[in-house]
């Protein structure tokens, strides 16, 4: 009988470790996010971002752009250019864009791994700058 008052101690400690568990990575993966103040600087091809929010752990955009140019684009970038709350840069961000037919419209979804986000300046551009990887420009806080 004590085995079982035992057993039964032992499986409340662990269903209650098991539900902490599910409730704190709930939390930890729910981070409340906040929306960022964005700037489009290109008229075509068209772009409309539906969410441009921020997390403590980076930029999250979501959108549609749509090829009205009436021309093929071969490969062109969105670029994303992030700035923290005294329009400091803090970090950049692609979305490549290939073979863009006349009339289409094509989903875009990203994260970016770039903290202490306020704004973005969203660009359009038909060759990527640098090489190899993301440009990370200096940045001084005092």
């Amino acid at each position: 009988m004590d085995r079982m008052k035992q057993f039964r101690k032992y499986f409340i400690i662990i269903g209650a470790v098991f539900v902490f568990l599910m409730i704190a990575t709930h939390f930890v993966m729910h981070r409340p996010r906040t929306n960022l103040n964005y700037r489009i600087t290109f008229e075509s091809p068209q772009l409309v971002m539906t969410r441009v929010e921020a997390t403590d752990v980076g930029v999250y955009v979501e959108g549609e752009i749509s090829n009205r140019t009436g021309e093929l684009i071969d490969k062109a970038y969105l670029q994303f250019i992030i700035y923290n709350e005294r329009e400091n840069y803090v970090g950049s961000g692609y979305i490549e864009l290939r073979n863009f037919e006349p009339n289409e419209t094509v989903m875009i979804e990203e994260r970016f791994g770039v903290r202490n986000s306020y704004s973005v300046r969203i660009n359009f551009l038909d060759e990527r700058p640098g090489r190899g990887g993301l440009i990370t420009l200096p940045t001084f806080d005092f």
